[in-house]
């Protein structure tokens, strides 16, 4: 693969021509390294209350979504990714409503369909949690957790759940870690352009010498049943969950 340099031009228009290079190159060229995480299969998925004052929501088609919270959690209409998930009934949206109806946090449930060759090194199937937001003037409430809790509490009971963060984001793994996940692997995923995905299991961090030796988790039949067809086969089980 030919390799691509940065200009070496100086002077004013050096600055330019390397923020322009800088944006070019991500497009076609992104390294991320994550943490990937699993919720503990014998783990006990308890429905956890709403905290006091908040009403959540939860929708698993696009069209029950009402318009103000349309505009806060998928704002890139009408080419939103999760828009387009939605429609294809692979995404489920969960929203916490602060005392005055406005957005205070929000999640997503997803099908592995639109992750499986991202992190084909991880699973081949289950359910992929995130991303998750909470405003800022609604953070270190408790929120994040809470629909991460919610989330699982929703899911298939055969389901493998897996949820990931960014190694550089603390807060963010410190409040799945909370929520009762624990540690899978370090993934480092190379996406270049057309959408072409190269991903490596850098490190194992189960916690056990027998664990690491053994394949990581590669999903179930009964979970690839439900999770294939999208996120809305689970819809009867979410309606009544609905405040």
């Amino acid at each position: 693969m030919t390799t691509l340099h940065a200009p070496t031009t100086n002077g004013p228009r050096a600055s330019t021509a390397r923020d322009l290079w800088v944006r070019l190159r991500s497009l076609v060229h992104r390294v991320n390294t994550f943490r990937v995480f699993e919720y503990p299969a014998r783990s006990e998925r308890r429905d956890p209350p709403t905290p006091p004052g908040f009403e959540l929501r939860i929708f698993d088609s696009l069209d029950e979504v009402p318009g103000e919270i349309a505009r806060t959690v998928m704002p890139g209409r009408p080419f939103d990714l999760m828009r387009t998930r939605m429609r294809r009934g692979l995404a489920r949206l969960l929203v916490l409503l602060d005392p005055n109806g406005a957005v205070a946090a929000y999640g997503w449930n997803q099908s592995w369909r639109p992750f499986r060759r991202r992190f084909a090194k991880v699973a081949t199937d289950g359910l992929m949690l995130g991303f998750y937001w909470t405003r800022p003037d609604q953070r270190g409430r408790g929120l994040y957790p809470y629909l991460i809790r919610k989330s699982v509490a929703l899911a298939p009971p055969a389901a493998p759940l897996f949820i990931y963060a960014c190694v550089e984001n603390g807060a963010s793994m410190h409040g799945i870690e909370k929520a009762g996940f624990t540690p899978l692997a370090i993934l480092h995923l190379r996406r270049l352009l057309l959408g072409l995905n190269f991903s490596r299991v850098v490190t194992d961090l189960r916690p056990t010498a027998a664990a690491r030796t053994a394949p990581l988790p590669r999903g179930t039949d009964a979970a690839g049943a439900g999770t294939d067809r999208g996120i809305g086969h689970a819809a009867g089980q979410a309606a009544s969950h609905r405040r």
